[in-house]
């Protein structure tokens, strides 16, 4: 006899979550059976076990208090309880070994809680601090599988690689998401001059190359990488600043939804030419000379990793080090283990403990300006205000004269150096 908990059955979108969770279940019960062969896991699973129920948890309490509607709250703790029950009683007759096809029917599962929320929030009306659900910043690999025959979303491949100059290129190739066109941070997402390795193409030479692959200005655009998203967020910032508010980043990215086994192909895409108006967008950037002036006042986040922030080592500018006053923010801390974005709180809580005013715009720069964009869109998915782009970032100020600070220490603002 089972002892898993019975709960009513609710009519609706949130039975995708029950459904889930179910298959959660049946799955983990699967990978966790004896097959007589040895002993059991012994402290190796009770450590994995508590990982997971600590996951379980965190994803309750963050759905629960981001959902607007009672129902969903509601929901959303009965379905974690339920799952945490029915999986603890499979743990506690364990096995050997977590199967694979467990731990990745657990993302799935939180993904389809989180797409049923989503969808609970449309029908009703309530929505996550104004934002329309075609107008969210990240989607899921299963939001996008259940909408990849919709007529106006528009996938983009932007998978790109440090040193490999074609890379991406050659992986789209070898197959992407179906329907989706590629375009490579250097050929297509970079204007030939400016400031840094990476300037910002112009309103309208966006416009002309979005044009030409057939986005639209009505288009709900689903932008991907190879992983955690911080070339795709680059295309998200660019979009956002001509007035395109229907756009995301899948999370996850490419790695992600292959290891979900969702539908790959090698067919190139049918593209419709159109003509893209620019808008105006609710981006901000700011130039070298102006973010010096600001050092000292601005709050301002480097998002490379840690090595070069310190000045350590630089395998590309000539200069290394950080931006006086710059607060170390690898974008690494922005991902979970699996590759996909923190929850809201989580993010929020990371900036709250850097020392970041909520209420203050955050200057972001990275090497050239691309990374940069996915501390960008994690501040936007904690509920900071807009965040303002140093388009050139380390590339333009190292190679500009610009003071440079060393160490771990964000450092005093150049004046203060300047008296000392």
């Amino acid at each position: 006899m089972s002892n898993q908990r019975e709960h009513p059955k609710r009519e609706g979108p949130w039975e995708d979550g029950s459904t889930g969770f179910a298959e959660l279940g049946d799955l983990l019960r699967s990978g966790f059976k004896d097959d007589g062969e040895g002993p059991a896991a012994g402290a190796e699973l009770r450590s994995a076990w508590s990982g997971f129920v600590d996951a379980a948890r965190d994803l309750g309490q963050a759905l629960a208090a981001t959902a607007n509607d009672p129902e969903v709250r509601a929901t959303v703790k009965s379905a974690v309880q339920s799952l945490v029950e029915t999986v603890g009683t499979a743990a506690r007759d364990a096995a050997d070994t977590v199967g694979t096809a467990a731990r990745d029917a657990a993302g799935t599962a939180a993904e389809r809680v989180r797409d049923a929320a989503e969808r609970r929030k449309g029908e009703t009306g309530a929505t996550d601090g104004g934002v329309e659900p075609l107008t969210r910043p990240i989607v899921t690999c299963c939001w996008l599988a259940d909408h990849l025959d919709d007529p106006g979303t528009r996938i983009v491949d932007t998978r790109w690689f440090l040193g490999q100059p074609g890379a991406g290129k050659l992986r789209y190739e070898d197959d992407h998401l179906p329907g989706a066109v590629f375009l490579d941070l250097d050929d297509d997402l970079a204007a030939s001059e400016g400031p840094g390795r990476h300037p910002l193409l112009t309103p309208e030479d966006l416009a002309d190359l979005l044009g030409r692959h057939g986005i639209g200005n009505h288009d709900h655009v689903v932008v991907y990488d190879q992983g955690p998203g911080a070339i795709a967020a680059r295309l998200w910032w660019m979009l956002r600043s001509v007035g395109h508010e229907r756009v995301s980043v899948l999370d996850g990215g490419y790695d992600r939804w292959s290891a979900q086994s969702h539908p790959l192909t090698t067919d190139p895409p049918d593209i419709v030419p159109t003509t893209y108006e620019t808008g105006e967008g609710p981006t901000l950037t700011v130039d070298r000379d102006q973010l010096l002036a600001r050092l000292g006042t601005a709050q301002v986040i480097d998002a490379r990793e840690p090595k070069r922030y310190r000045g350590e080592t630089e395998p590309i500018d000539s200069v290394a080090g950080h931006i006086p006053t710059a607060l170390s923010a690898p974008t690494a801390e922005n991902v979970g283990p699996d590759g996909t974005f923190k929850p809201a709180h989580m993010l929020a809580a990371r900036f709250f403990e850097m020392g970041l005013d909520q209420d203050t715009p955050v200057v972001s720069y990275c090497g050239s300006g691309v990374t940069a964009c996915h501390n960008l869109l994690a501040l936007h998915i904690a509920g900071y205000p807009e965040g303002i782009l140093y388009p050139g970032s380390w590339s333009d100020w190292s190679a500009t004269g610009m003071p440079v600070a060393a160490g771990p220490e964000p450092g005093p603002p150049p004046e203060r150096q300047q008296e000392g």
